[in-house]
């Protein structure tokens, strides 16, 4: 199987969320001139900017993480069509089934497919950024499957439903950037 990168391959039109009714230098004209959105983005950029600059501060060597990561970054990205190979074999190895698309028409057809394929009328998924870049919500509606609302499914099936996307979320206990390859990793680094 060969894997082609570069440039991504855009939904075809009308598919997707990722476009409007204009250019994106004509919409950014006229919401330039939203007062109450600029002052609203002035002081939530100000509030990210001062968080990042707050969390920068607590790590002494946040420089040479920041270095790693970004190697850490393009290595795999040199290296991605042989490390999506890999996790093909790694999923099939554990009974997992990998299915490879070109574009978003593809990969619709092969989730309405699968879900064809159930017999059933309902799906549960979550809302990720893929998902709504090639429009599956639209293909499944398209094709009369409803998708439950994720807050039942949450509730169903966990003990602690998730909050809602609004709601504050009590803060979590600070962690060292620097734990999480031993935390997440199964194996050491790629023998050069």
């Amino acid at each position: 199987m060969s894997t082609q990168l570069g440039m991504p391959v855009y939904a075809p039109a009308g598919v997707g969320h990722l476009s409007g009714p204009e250019t994106f230098p004509d919409a950014a004209h006229h919401e330039l001139a939203n007062t109450q959105l600029r002052r609203n983005l002035g002081g939530a950029t100000a509030t990210i900017r001062a968080k990042r600059e707050a969390v920068v501060a607590e790590v002494p060597d946040w420089e040479q993480l920041r270095l790693a990561g970004s190697a850490i970054k393009a290595d795999v990205m040199a290296r991605l069509p042989e490390l999506l190979v890999q996790l093909e074999e790694q999923v099939q190895a554990r009974g997992g089934t990998v299915h490879w698309a070109r574009d978003a028409t593809e990969a619709n057809a092969i989730v309405v497919d699968l879900v064809r394929s159930t017999g059933s009328d309902e799906v549960v998924k979550v809302k990720s950024m893929a998902t709504q870049e090639i429009g599956l919500n639209e293909a499944l509606e398209d094709r009369a499957y409803r998708d439950r609302p994720r807050r039942a499914h949450r509730a169903a099936w966990s003990r602690h439903p998730q909050p809602h996307p609004g709601a504050r979320h009590p803060p979590q206990p600070r962690r060292d950037p620097r734990d999480l390859p031993t935390r997440h990793a199964r194996r050491g680094p790629r023998a050069e």
